[in-house]
């Protein structure tokens, strides 16, 4: 019954030429607007035909389209426009197309109006196979339907023991009754029978309109028959040069192979019983752009607009989340914002409990309209390789402010970690002060209802943010890119974790082991920037939180392929986000291109490697040091020293070629140095090529 009313409505809609509606549940894969739902054939580009007055025209210079989605056993219905072919035009240029099911099994579509002798080439025909029973076919400029009922064929251990069976209803008229397809028809799209297909529009080369396709599926094709890639994978990206790539994703049938090419490159796997496979590209030589095509069977992926170059993940806290429209110069920096070569790619803020797989990261090229919002750390540090490397840049950051290292960190191994003593004895503080508040409202409460009086506002729970939790961001901003290939980190963090700044070097260099660990890359390069000045200055020498996280930043250097780029002269004092962000992407920048590229360039300013004492003096000795001079002035200032009690006083530092001596009158038995350490410390000392030497100490008192 419910059949015949569908049937009943059906006709009565193709009679009045209007668009026959989708029913409840059918995927509508063109509503007259979008062509988003296909592609075309062969290279998986976009659907390029044009869209006029709601319908999908067919379209010179173009090829067939195919859905993206695939079906097994489906109900089809689509609406054709033909146009009216010139006097004399051959039997099969009289507006020719085709609707393939599955991509493999066409009924024809051409103006057969007329026509007493049906052939199998001619309109409502399976293609080369069977003529249809009636001509239903309309004169061409008026709209026509077919509704057809697909039923896919049947396999058993490699062999067919059904064919494909199809029912075709022409303009409502029943023209094939439940008919077995012999085959795949002519110039069809291939691929394993045996697997699910797409609907397939073909170009002919005539200009046919078709609107209102939508499929109703009998047996919803699984999950697997899509493929489906992280979302770091994605139009306009980057790939990593000279590195193996690993690509990786779901929808693929069980057992069936798997093809990833990019750049003439290729590489294989099976898929396993879940759908999901993971390839690794071999090398790729920078340059683009380039298509990466993922297949498996009729089912494909296609991303556009590739790069191939130098990828690396921009993190942290809220240093490294600045915009470039925040930064100095901000408008003319974003007006020169023109770098076709540069990609940028951005990770939200998503705390998670539990790692994740995928994220919603949006590629994009970088210009004047998508830099603003962007890291002005990685834009400055992206533009100086790519001026002197001369190849793309994909810059992936990923960085929420306010943010401890432990939100950044697995939670495995944090677990025997005395941070996390730490943070579960504010969990409990937490609770007992809420336990507090909430009885002392309650008594108010109590106390102002017996007076007549409104109670008090309720106080608010307090709360540890989820961003700053263990391993949250990991979970959620982190473990979705892993293990994406790329040259290395940029780091740009430690503010917060000034509130504990004695952990901080060990929770570091757990971080950044944890983090090559995961991405199974080896020692990939972690290039970090050490905190800025900030806060009052002090008149004398004085302990400093700041300080200290510091010096475990430039403890973190002990670990291999790591480089820190020294930014105490470039600070404010009222601000913990000074504004000087081309400096700091220029000497993260400078250390990439000596450590990763070989170049021959000064990357850090004098560094302390060695000190003695020689009677009432400290000598110290630098590496970096050529030309070691004050920034300004005659007189070097910053540097402290002590004796056995301790007590550090502003000391006289004089250059003697690659070291420094250092002394005071009052200090006859020296036992230590210090140097810029203070939060925000007056100190000047920089080498030729005018950069800051890094705050040290050279005690080891707590």
């Amino acid at each position: 019954m419910r059949t015949a009313i569908c049937l009943a409505a059906l006709a009565l809609a193709v009679l009045a030429q209007d668009p026959v509606p989708a029913p409840k549940g059918a995927l509508l894969l063109f509503d007259g607007a979008k062509t988003d739902g296909w592609v075309h054939r062969g290279n998986g580009k976009p659907c390029a035909w044009k869209v006029v007055d709601g319908a999908l025209v067919v379209t010179p210079g173009t090829s067939d389209i195919v859905s993206k989605r695939n079906f097994n056993d489906a109900t089809l219905h689509l609406e054709f426009w033909l146009p009216k072919s010139p006097p004399g035009t051959g039997w099969q240029g009289r507006s020719n197309s085709g609707v393939y099911l599955q991509g493999r099994y066409e009924i024809q579509i051409l103006d057969s109006y007329g026509v007493k002798e049906l052939r199998t080439g001619d309109c409502g025909s399976i293609y080369g196979q069977k003529v249809p029973d009636r001509n239903a076919a309309r004169p061409p400029e008026t709209w026509q339907t077919y509704d057809i009922d697909f039923k896919a064929p049947r396999f058993k251990d490699g062999k067919r023991i059904a064919k494909a069976r199809v029912t075709v209803r022409w303009n409502g008229v029943l023209v094939h009754d439940d008919v077995a397809i012999d085959g795949g028809t002519t110039a069809n799209a291939g691929g394993d029978p045996a697997t699910p297909g797409p609907v397939l529009l073909q170009n002919h080369g005539n200009q046919v309109r078709y609107r209102n396709v939508w499929v109703a599926e009998k047996t919803r094709v699984p999950a697997a028959s899509a493929l489906t890639l992280p979302k770091i994978f994605a139009d306009h990206m980057v790939l990593q040069r000279d590195h193996p790539v690993p690509v990786w994703g779901k929808g693929a049938m069980a057992g069936k192979d798997v093809v990833v090419q990019v750049a003439g490159k290729e590489a294989r796997a099976k898929a396993g019983r879940d759908g999901k496979w993971k390839v690794a590209l071999p090398k790729l030589e920078a340059g683009g752009p380039h298509e990466l095509i993922i297949s498996s069977g009729a089912a494909r992926a296609v991303f556009t607009d590739v790069l191939i170059g130098e990828v690396w993940v921009c993190s942290g806290q809220s240093n490294m989340r600045m915009r470039v429209d925040r930064s100095n110069d901000a408008k003319a920096e974003v007006a020169a914002a023109r770098h076709p070569r540069i990609r940028l790619a951005t990770v939200p803020n998503r705390p998670l409990d539990a790692p994740a797989t995928d994220a919603e990261v949006k590629w994009e090229v970088c210009t004047s309209d998508t830099v603003g919002p962007f890291s002005a750390v990685a834009y400055y540090f992206g533009r100086h390789l790519q001026e002197h490397l001369d190849v793309p840049v994909g810059l992936v950051m990923t960085s929420v402010g306010g943010t401890p290292v432990e939100a950044w960190t697995p939670i495995e191994v944090l677990r025997d970690d005395p941070s996390m003593e730490l943070f579960e004895r504010q969990l409990a503080n937490n609770a007992r002060l809420w336990r507090n508040r909430l009885s002392d409202w309650q008594d108010k409460a109590k106390v102002a209802a017996a007076e007549g009086r409104p109670a008090p506002k309720k106080p608010r729970r307090p709360r540890i943010r989820r961003q700053h939790r263990p391993a949250l961001l990991w979970n959620g901003m982190v473990a979705p890119l892993v293990p994406f290939a790329m040259r290395g980190v940029i780091w740009y963090q430690g503010e917060r974790n000034t509130r504990q700044p004695l952990h901080y070097e060990r929770l570091f260099k757990l971080q950044i082991n944890t983090w090559r660990k995961r991405w199974n890359q080896g020692d990939f390069p972690f290039l970090f920037v050490q905190l800025a000045n900030f806060q009052r200055r002090h008149e004398s020498p004085t302990n400093s939180a700041w300080a200290w996280v510091r010096g475990a930043q430039r403890g973190a250097l002990e670990l291999p392929a790591t480089g820190m780029a020294v930014t105490i002269d470039i600070g404010d004092a009222k601000d913990i986000h000074p504004r000087n962000k081309q400096a700091v992407g220029r000497r993260l920048g400078l250390l990439a291109r000596r450590l990763v590229h070989g170049h021959e360039v000064v990357d850090a300013g004098p560094t302390l490697v060695k000190n003695k004492i020689d009677g009432a003096r400290i000598v110290l000795e630098f590496e970096n040091g050529d030309g070691m001079k004050p920034r300004e002035g005659d007189t070097l200032v910053g540097f402290a020293i002590a004796g056995a009690d301790r007590e550090f006083v502003w000391a006289d530092a004089r250059i003697d070629g690659s070291t420094i001596s250092v002394s005071h009158p009052a200090v006859k038995d020296p036992v230590a140095v210090r140097y810029a350490w203070a939060d925000n410390p007056a100190c000047n000392l920089v080498n030729a090529a005018g950069l800051p030497a890094s705050p040290f100490r050279t005690d080891d008192w707590k």
